[in-house]
């Protein structure tokens, strides 16, 4: 941002200024994702809008039948995410390596 045409500032400095919190500025801009320690493993949401257009490197597999619902390298296109959502897909088992 640019005030009275002087040099720049960063957004997050006016937003301070106006006594938003790091916390609360993170959350405007960008989506939580949640991870749960299952019997499994890890269990995350899933979510078609952040997954569509994508190539997970890794399997995704369906946490509740223990399936591949996705192998890995192929791409997400929008149709097959919500496929995927209407078929029921709703938790995917995650790896350690993908914490990481």
């Amino acid at each position: 941002m640019r005030i009275d045409r002087r040099r720049k500032l960063p957004a997050t400095v006016l937003l301070h200024a106006l006594d938003y919190a790091s916390d609360n500025i993170l959350e405007m801009f960008y989506d939580k994702v949640v991870y749960k320690l299952g019997k499994e493993g890890w269990v995350t949401d899933f979510v078609p809008e952040q997954r569509r257009g994508t190539k997970p490197i890794y399997d995704l597999v369906d946490a509740k039948t223990g399936k591949v619902a996705v192998e890995a390298g192929s791409k997400i296109s929008p149709r097959k995410a919500k496929l995927l959502a209407e078929e029921g897909l709703k938790e995917l088992l995650v790896g350690d390596e993908e914490l990481v």
